[in-house]
């Protein structure tokens, strides 16, 4: 007898106070907005080219190691150069660090709808490939970026990386998505592979079209 109220206590038990299952918490993607009407469209768009003068200098590609004005910034300076040349229907204004620095390029860049701050990397010579960081509410554009660049010129698609998991790049991408609508930070290519190394004119031509897409 004890055992059988036993049995059915326990069952009891299962009975009232049911098992519960964790609950998944399921996040919406970020998605591309919607406009509607022309007046709604993206308009002005800052390019900042990645990183300083001297050792701050940033990655340096294979057109010549040894000399810095093919560091990221140089290239990227001459890429908006050419880009600047090129019929666009956004509003174009270009960012740089001589005035505190990438700080003071975002403070100055507060209130844009687009920010685009320009790399692309190193690592062994053999990695190839375009990224762009993004936070999770530029994940659309961070793909769209990407995508593009892998069809223009063949590369291997590694993705948009959320600084939220991914660290590299986090502060200034967590600015610029303060100081804008949608920001990347680009790594559009590995300047140190000369397979993945992308020339100046058809890295203009690529980027101011894209630019005008959006």
């Amino acid at each position: 007898m004890i055992k059988w109220l036993w049995r059915q206590a326990k069952i009891g038990y299962r009975t009232v106070f049911p098992k519960q299952e964790a609950k998944k918490v399921i996040r919406p993607e970020a998605e591309k907005p919607v406009f509607h009407g022309d007046l709604a469209k993206f308009k002005t768009v800052v390019l900042i080219p990645g990183h300083e003068k001297g050792a701050k200098s940033g990655a340096i590609s294979v057109k010549d190691k040894n000399d810095k004005r093919w560091n990221e910034r140089a290239y990227w300076g001459a890429v908006i150069d050419e880009v600047l040349k090129l019929p666009n229907s956004k509003i174009i204004t270009v960012e740089t660090r001589e005035n505190g620095g990438i700080w003071g390029a975002y403070d100055r860049a507060d209130g844009a709808d687009l920010i685009f701050e320009l790399h692309f990397n190193n690592y062994n010579g053999k990695a190839k490939g375009v990224e762009a960081l993004h936070t999770g509410k530029s994940k659309w554009l961070a793909t769209e970026f990407c995508d593009f660049m892998c069809d223009r010129f063949d590369k291997v698609n590694r993705g948009g990386k959320d600084v939220a998991k991914y660290k590299r790049g986090r502060y200034s991408v967590l600015q610029g998505a303060k100081a804008s609508k949608y920001n990347l930070l680009t790594e559009a290519f590995f300047g140190d592979n000369p397979d993945d190394f992308v020339e100046v004119e058809p890295m203009a031509q690529a980027l101011a079209e894209f630019i005008d897409q959006l």
